[in-house]
């Protein structure tokens, strides 16, 4: 149970970080996306491979498939949606599974959705919202 808790924490963490700077400068430091990426991913995989190694397995596999679909979105969208957002909403696919993750991607666009209509926006940085609704399905 707390190698969950761990999981969970690192993840929020990552999220919570990128999230901050996305509000903040709307800028994302590759280093530090990419690199946390993989340990969150890393440490993840090997929690999931110590408690359910077959099904860690095909989580990973399906987030490898959400994966690149987000990063072929980023590019033959003229990246509407970001490829920062589409590698962290990669790695999250790695860590936690297509299912879990195309969840939480369409409880964020209804909660951005509701914040452009309620302050007449048209735009608005995504991972704040992407962090919401990993709270909201994660916990």
């Amino acid at each position: 149970m707390w190698l969950i808790t761990i999981k969970r924490c690192l993840i929020l963490g990552y999220l919570g970080y990128h999230a901050y700077h996305d509000i903040k400068s709307q800028r994302l430091y590759l280093n530090t996306l990419i690199g946390g990426g993989l340990l969150v991913t890393a440490i993840t995989l090997l929690i999931g491979l110590r408690q359910a190694p077959v099904w860690q397995l095909r989580r990973t596999a399906s987030g490898v498939v959400v994966f690149i679909a987000f990063l072929l979105i980023s590019r033959y969208t003229e990246e509407k949606i970001g490829y920062a957002d589409s590698l962290i909403i990669g790695f999250l696919a790695l860590a936690l599974g297509a299912l879990d993750v195309i969840l939480m991607v369409i409880i964020s666009c209804l909660f951005i959705a509701l914040w452009c209509v309620i302050t007449k926006r048209k735009e608005a940085p995504y991972l704040p919202f992407l962090l919401a609704s990993y709270l909201l399905v994660m916990f």
